[in-house]
């Protein structure tokens, strides 16, 4: 869990940065080109006023005058004669720059726009057209610049952040590790002292059925016990379960004969119809205690919850383990049910009160699967019958 949560806070913050740094970014782009654009087309104006030249009465200072380059095109009857091209303003060749109006006035293009680094815009003059251009490419190469460095200081940020949170994610974390280590311990302490009196208790009781036989109160003793001990040793596996994520015992082994050892000594308890299917020779790699554990707590669920019958499958396809569990059910809505693999999820008190639930089953299940990287749906087609499909 700690480990999870280490991943969750440094993805986190880096999304986070990430985002913020983006949208700084962008906006800081976005601004500059409204901001080319927005000086450039008052400098087209002018021209526009002026028929195709700043004039002397126009308001551009002299150095604005001289650091624009700029050229005109006239077209007529669909075609442009060397003399209406005036490029005396710019370094662009007569052959660029018909190129380029012919291209600004035969496709389909807004009045205004860019053109291979040109800002552009295009007027109707008696018997033709015009169009002028003005050269935005050292402008648009800062911004480019501007934007590529911002981009590669944003990545060394953070790979600078990421670094941060590796070397100091332990410190901020120690409360919560401190708190997940305490609780481990309640836990495993607890169960250890609740084992001894759950022995005595259940070892009296038997010798009061020995010597005056079985009777009501003795067998509510036994149910009770059997409760305890359940669920004290589905408590120690919780503690344990997140240890267990980077799998250290790992081997071959075949599911299909552990699932039918456990089926088979867990079949007898199910007092419902119950049938079940296991493909044979299923290898598998993993923690076999785990997949064992996974096993017996999907069939105890179903014999608690069952109305009626239990259906149960083991089957593999396309190079997955395929284990599911059927049965009917009550209370239960129709769709996605994949709550109910939280944590002390307890759906109804007086069916948990009366089938002794604890809430810790199918989250036990949940982090089994997870453990070997596989896929959990919990979900009712109908609100009558609850699926737990499995996939390893």
């Amino acid at each position: 869990m700690i480990k999870k949560l280490k991943i969750k806070l440094i993805a986190i913050c880096l999304l986070s940065v990430g985002i913020v740094l983006s949208i700084i970014i962008s906006t800081s782009y976005i601004a500059s080109i409204i901001n080319i654009t927005y000086s450039t087309d008052k400098l087209i104006n002018i021209l526009y006023e002026n028929n195709g030249t700043f004039g002397e009465n126009s308001k551009v200072d002299i150095d604005t005058k001289y650091q624009t380059r700029y050229f005109v095109v006239k077209v007529y009857d669909g075609s442009v004669k060397p003399d209406e091209i005036n490029v005396t303003n710019s370094n662009i060749s007569n052959e660029r720059a018909k190129r380029l109006a012919n291209s600004v006035l035969r496709g389909f293009h807004f009045d205004r726009g860019y053109k291979e680094g040109f800002r552009y815009f295009k007027y109707d003059i008696e018997d033709g057209s015009a169009v002028i251009f003005i050269d935005c490419n050292r402008q648009l190469f800062t911004l480019r610049f501007m934007l590529g460095s911002a981009f590669i200081i944003s990545l060394l940020s953070l790979l600078t952040i990421f670094s941060l949170l590796r070397l100091f994610a332990n410190r901020i974390l120690k409360p919560i590790i401190d708190a997940h280590e305490k609780q481990k311990k309640f836990i495993t302490n607890a169960s250890h002292e609740l084992k001894t009196p759950l022995t005595v208790i259940n070892a009296n009781n038997e010798l009061l059925e020995m010597e005056y036989g079985e009777n009501e109160y003795t067998q509510n003793i036994n149910k009770q016990v059997v409760k305890l001990t359940s669920m004290t040793n589905n408590l120690v596996m919780l503690s344990k379960i997140d240890e267990v994520n980077i799998l250290t015992d790992l081997a071959d082994f075949s599911l299909s004969e552990a699932a039918n050892e456990t089926v088979s000594s867990l079949a007898k308890t199910i007092n419902k119809e119950f049938t079940y299917t296991i493909d044979e020779d299923i290898i598998y790699y993993g923690n076999e205690k785990l997949i064992r554990d996974l096993i017996s707590l999907l069939l105890d669920n179903a014999r608690k919850y069952s109305l009626t019958y239990v259906n149960f499958s083991i089957y593999k396809s396309k190079g997955k383990v395929h284990i599911k569990s059927e049965n009917d059910a009550e209370n239960i809505t129709k769709g996605n049910l994949i709550h109910f693999a939280e944590r002390f999820y307890r759906s109804e008190e007086s069916r948990v009160s009366v089938f002794g639930g604890t809430g810790i089953g199918l989250s036990l299940v949940k982090d089994i699967v997870e453990t070997h990287k596989g896929n959990l749906k919990i979900y009712s087609p109908d609100g009558k019958i609850c699926k737990i499909h499995i996939i390893l």
